[in-house]
């Protein structure tokens, strides 16, 4: 199977011939790196509990940040699938405008770099998410993999 065909369909991941989820972050390793924010796009279809595989998103979300350098591909990535942005570190932080990004994307940001964590709680759009942030800016235990969107 050729990687266009892989990319027809990681788009519709319900369509058949898809790959199975837990082949994701499998795949996402391998790609090049202009397309590690069709895999995060593939990964969050996955994400939601009612759909039931948010361990592929995670685990898709964890290979992105290792792999990507190039800033127009991390802020895609970041957009596709929020958690990448509870993933970078260092330099990768400073290589995306926070302030071009959703609150949910700045929120997974913030429990990676404590520096994040005033604007992010700010600009909280949901409860969850000004409960989780709340809790980390208080120095207290934050669930190991929340979910900031709800």
């Amino acid at each position: 199977m050729s990687i266009r065909a892989i990319r027809v369909l990681l788009t519709d991941p319900m369509r058949p011939g898809s790959p199975e989820p837990a082949l994701l972050p499998w795949l996402t390793a391998r790609v090049t790196e202009t397309d590690l924010p069709l895999m995060a796009a593939a990964a969050a279809a996955w994400r939601e509990r009612t759909v039931g595989w948010p361990v592929v998103a995670d685990g898709v979300a964890d290979v992105l940040a290792r792999r990507v350098r190039d800033p127009a591909v991390i802020t895609a990535a970041v957009a596709a699938l929020p958690p990448v942005a509870g993933r970078l570190r260092d330099v990768l932080l400073r290589r995306v405008d926070w302030a071009q990004v959703s609150s949910e994307e700045l929120g997974y940001a913030a429990l990676a770099d404590g520096r994040l964590l005033a604007e992010a709680l700010r600009r909280a759009a949901s409860r969850a998410l000004r409960t989780v942030l709340a809790a980390a800016a208080a120095g207290e235990p934050v669930p190991p993999s929340p979910t900031l969107s709800h």
